[in-house]
Protein backbone atom coordinates (compact mmCIF):
# COMPACT_ATOMS: atom_id res chain seq x y z
CA UNK A 1 0.00 0.00 0.00
CA UNK A 2 3.02 2.10 1.02
CA UNK A 3 4.54 2.02 -2.42
CA UNK A 4 1.50 2.55 -4.25
CA UNK A 5 1.05 5.53 -2.53
CA UNK A 6 3.88 7.05 -2.82
CA UNK A 7 4.22 5.64 -6.47
CA UNK A 8 0.92 7.95 -7.76
CA UNK A 9 2.06 10.63 -5.43
CA UNK A 10 3.00 12.76 -8.94
CA UNK A 11 3.33 15.87 -7.36
CA UNK A 12 5.51 14.61 -4.33
CA UNK A 13 4.66 14.30 -0.55
CA UNK A 14 3.77 17.83 -1.02
CA UNK A 15 0.87 17.03 -2.73
CA UNK A 16 -0.47 14.27 -0.47
CA UNK A 17 -0.50 16.74 2.36
CA UNK A 18 -2.78 18.88 0.64
CA UNK A 19 -5.15 16.03 -0.77
CA UNK A 20 -8.36 17.15 0.04
CA UNK A 21 -10.87 14.06 1.64
CA UNK A 22 -13.22 14.49 -1.02
CA UNK A 23 -10.77 13.53 -3.57
CA UNK A 24 -10.20 10.24 -1.54
CA UNK A 25 -13.59 9.05 -1.91
CA UNK A 26 -13.57 8.32 -6.02
CA UNK A 27 -9.66 6.75 -5.27
CA UNK A 28 -10.97 4.13 -2.84
CA UNK A 29 -14.28 2.93 -4.85
CA UNK A 30 -11.98 2.53 -7.38
CA UNK A 31 -9.71 0.62 -4.81
CA UNK A 32 -12.49 -1.36 -3.99
CA UNK A 33 -13.77 -2.14 -7.27
CA UNK A 34 -10.59 -3.35 -8.49
CA UNK A 35 -10.17 -5.39 -4.81
CA UNK A 36 -13.70 -7.14 -5.14
CA UNK A 37 -12.76 -7.91 -9.11
CA UNK A 38 -9.83 -9.49 -8.10
CA UNK A 39 -11.57 -11.88 -5.43
CA UNK A 40 -14.67 -12.66 -7.90
CA UNK A 41 -12.22 -14.07 -10.18
CA UNK A 42 -10.91 -15.86 -7.29
CA UNK A 43 -13.91 -17.02 -6.90
CA UNK A 44 -14.13 -19.08 -9.80
CA UNK A 45 -14.11 -22.36 -10.80
CA UNK A 46 -10.56 -23.90 -11.93
CA UNK A 47 -12.53 -25.61 -14.56
CA UNK A 48 -13.77 -22.17 -15.97
CA UNK A 49 -10.77 -21.06 -17.78
CA UNK A 50 -10.88 -17.64 -19.37
CA UNK A 51 -14.76 -17.81 -19.77
CA UNK A 52 -15.06 -15.30 -16.47
CA UNK A 53 -13.20 -12.91 -18.51
CA UNK A 54 -15.62 -13.25 -21.47
CA UNK A 55 -18.18 -11.92 -18.97
CA UNK A 56 -16.37 -9.30 -17.30
CA UNK A 57 -15.26 -7.38 -20.52
CA UNK A 58 -19.21 -8.02 -22.37
CA UNK A 59 -20.46 -6.13 -18.46
CA UNK A 60 -17.82 -3.02 -19.42
CA UNK A 61 -18.13 -2.95 -22.79
CA UNK A 62 -21.44 -2.52 -22.06
CA UNK A 63 -21.19 -0.17 -19.08
CA UNK A 64 -18.94 2.12 -21.62
CA UNK A 65 -21.49 2.27 -24.02
CA UNK A 66 -23.93 3.04 -21.51
CA UNK A 67 -22.06 5.65 -20.30
CA UNK A 68 -21.46 7.54 -23.57
CA UNK A 69 -24.74 7.22 -24.68
CA UNK A 70 -26.10 9.07 -21.56
CA UNK A 71 -23.71 11.70 -21.77
CA UNK A 72 -24.35 11.91 -25.98
CA UNK A 73 -20.14 10.77 -26.60
CA UNK A 74 -18.88 9.49 -29.57
CA UNK A 75 -17.12 5.71 -28.87
CA UNK A 76 -15.19 6.51 -32.46
CA UNK A 77 -11.13 6.25 -31.84
CA UNK A 78 -9.24 8.48 -33.91
CA UNK A 79 -6.73 7.10 -36.53
CA UNK A 80 -3.67 7.96 -34.55
CA UNK A 81 -4.80 6.93 -30.97
CA UNK A 82 -5.89 3.39 -32.20
CA UNK A 83 -2.62 1.58 -31.74
CA UNK A 84 -2.42 2.75 -28.23
CA UNK A 85 -5.85 2.38 -27.35
CA UNK A 86 -5.48 -1.27 -29.10
CA UNK A 87 -2.14 -2.16 -26.91
CA UNK A 88 -3.71 -0.29 -23.62
CA UNK A 89 -6.75 -3.61 -24.24
CA UNK A 90 -4.26 -6.56 -25.00
CA UNK A 91 -2.46 -5.47 -21.80
CA UNK A 92 -4.96 -5.11 -19.78
CA UNK A 93 -6.72 -8.65 -21.40
CA UNK A 94 -3.48 -9.92 -20.99
CA UNK A 95 -2.92 -8.87 -17.29
CA UNK A 96 -6.63 -10.07 -16.05
CA UNK A 97 -5.97 -13.80 -18.22
CA UNK A 98 -2.86 -14.09 -16.20
CA UNK A 99 -4.51 -12.80 -13.07
CA UNK A 100 -7.33 -15.96 -13.15
CA UNK A 101 -5.09 -18.48 -14.42
CA UNK A 102 -2.40 -17.61 -11.59
CA UNK A 103 -5.24 -17.76 -8.94
CA UNK A 104 -6.53 -21.56 -10.49
CA UNK A 105 -3.37 -22.37 -9.75
CA UNK A 106 -2.38 -23.98 -5.90
CA UNK A 107 -0.88 -21.50 -4.51
CA UNK A 108 -1.31 -18.02 -2.34
CA UNK A 109 -4.18 -15.67 -3.68
CA UNK A 110 -2.17 -13.69 -1.34
CA UNK A 111 1.26 -13.32 -3.59
CA UNK A 112 -1.32 -12.66 -6.76
CA UNK A 113 -3.05 -10.33 -5.65
CA UNK A 114 0.38 -8.04 -3.71
CA UNK A 115 1.68 -7.85 -7.57
CA UNK A 116 -1.70 -7.54 -9.48
CA UNK A 117 -1.99 -4.42 -6.58
CA UNK A 118 1.23 -2.72 -7.84
CA UNK A 119 0.54 -1.84 -11.41
CA UNK A 120 0.40 1.96 -10.60
CA UNK A 121 4.48 1.11 -11.36
CA UNK A 122 4.26 -0.04 -14.88
CA UNK A 123 2.27 3.36 -15.17
CA UNK A 124 4.47 5.71 -13.78
CA UNK A 125 7.70 3.46 -15.39
CA UNK A 126 5.91 3.54 -18.76
CA UNK A 127 4.88 7.63 -18.37
CA UNK A 128 8.97 7.89 -17.50
CA UNK A 129 10.45 5.67 -20.34
CA UNK A 130 7.61 6.51 -23.36
CA UNK A 131 6.61 10.53 -22.27
CA UNK A 132 9.92 11.00 -20.66
CA UNK A 133 7.99 12.12 -17.16
CA UNK A 134 10.36 12.64 -14.42
CA UNK A 135 10.08 11.19 -10.99
CA UNK A 136 9.60 13.11 -7.85
CA UNK A 137 11.54 12.01 -4.82
CA UNK A 138 8.63 10.22 -3.49
CA UNK A 139 7.64 8.07 -6.73
CA UNK A 140 11.16 6.39 -6.38
CA UNK A 141 10.95 5.75 -3.02
CA UNK A 142 7.63 3.84 -3.51
CA UNK A 143 9.55 2.09 -6.54
CA UNK A 144 12.15 0.98 -3.99
CA UNK A 145 9.49 -0.20 -1.53
CA UNK A 146 7.77 -1.85 -4.41
CA UNK A 147 10.86 -3.31 -5.01
CA UNK A 148 11.26 -4.45 -1.68
CA UNK A 149 7.43 -5.95 -1.50
CA UNK A 150 8.23 -8.16 -4.39
CA UNK A 151 10.85 -9.70 -2.73
CA UNK A 152 9.73 -10.29 0.88
CA UNK A 153 6.50 -11.77 -0.91
CA UNK A 154 8.94 -14.70 -3.17
CA UNK A 155 10.54 -15.13 0.29
CA UNK A 156 9.78 -19.18 1.57
CA UNK A 157 7.92 -18.46 5.12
Amino acid sequence: LTAVVLVSAEGGLTALRTARPVSLAPALVAGAAFGLFFVLLDGTSQTSGLTPLVAARLASVALVVVVALAGRQTLRVTGAAFPLVALSGLGDMSANALFLLATQQDGQLAITGVLASLYPVSTVLLAQVLLRERLVGAQIAGLGAAVVAVVLITLPG
